[in-house]
């Protein structure tokens, strides 16, 4: 985000806000390390081989460019220019969103691809040459589905009981794919749960139950997302929460007896 600038008192202000995640990504699938820099920029960026390291650029004054240095064991490194303007990557030729970089000594090919996603941008790099291929195939149908009549879960600490959850016809399913040729890949993802019931099991409690849902009323969570090989975003399209009514009954010392084993 961009700093706020506000004069109080003759005294000049410049807040900004901390960065909880980087607006893009360098993801690298090979076994070379690769330097990342910002055209025009001295500071420098290292991605060692097989992950992945989030990054920013240095100045908006400068070209939005950046080249990739990716170095083998030798020393000697092949360069490959990308060019992360908007206008630039839409253009019909493609020729900064798909490279190609070949090794000094091994000669082995590289394949270097840009996404994007409303101004952020991941850039692969890897040695699969199917990597265009994979982005445009379906992904796996399947369904599963998980069916439990009763669950007790016993949490302890030593030989004291600190909590007793029952769990009552838990049914959940998760299942993806496409209904038909041209719709996009969706995953579902339904969890219900007949009945909960969380029990204070310590010899001092004054009141056993914590936690104590009504019977025969169900509580689910739905989550409908898009699935999409070239934006590793989420997309949610549909989030669904059911909550029935509920009894809890909660005593401090509890509490920190719960805080305390976690």
């Amino acid at each position: 985000q961009q700093p706020v600038r506000y004069r109080r008192d003759g005294i000049l202000f410049i807040a900004v806000d901390p960065v909880t995640r980087p607006p893009h990504v360098v993801e690298n699938r090979t076994r070379y390390t690769t330097h990342v820099r910002q055209a025009g920029s001295s500071r420098e960026l290292i991605v060692y081989p097989r992950s992945s390291k989030g990054f920013f650029m240095e100045s908006e004054s400068l070209p939005q460019k950046i080249t990739l240095s990716i170095a083998d064991t030798s020393g000697q490194a092949a360069k490959c220019l990308v060019n992360l303007d908007p206008s630039v990557l839409a253009a019909a030729s493609g020729r900064h969103a798909r490279q190609q970089v070949t090794m000094p000594v091994s000669g082995a090919v590289l394949y270097v691809r840009v996404r994007s996603w409303q101004g952020s941008f991941a850039i692969s790099i890897t040695s699969d040459r199917t990597i265009d291929t994979m982005l445009t195939q379906p992904f796996h149908q399947r369904s599963l589905r998980l069916q439990i009549e009763r669950l007790f879960v016993l949490v302890a600490e030593g030989k004291q009981n600190l909590a007793l959850v029952t769990v009552t016809s838990v049914d959940a399913t998760v299942s993806q794919g496409r209904s038909a040729e041209t719709d996009a890949d969706m995953q579902l993802v339904d969890l219900r749960i007949g009945h909960l019931q969380v029990d204070d099991e310590r010899k001092s409690a004054q009141q056993r139950f914590v936690l104590y849902t009504v019977p025969r009323e169900t509580h689910s969570l739905v989550l409908l997302r898009q699935m999409d090989r070239t934006n590793p975003i989420l997309q949610l399209k549909r989030v669904e929460l059911n909550v029935r009514p509920l009894w809890l009954h909660l005593e401090d010392t509890f509490l920190y007896d719960v805080l305390h084993f976690v």
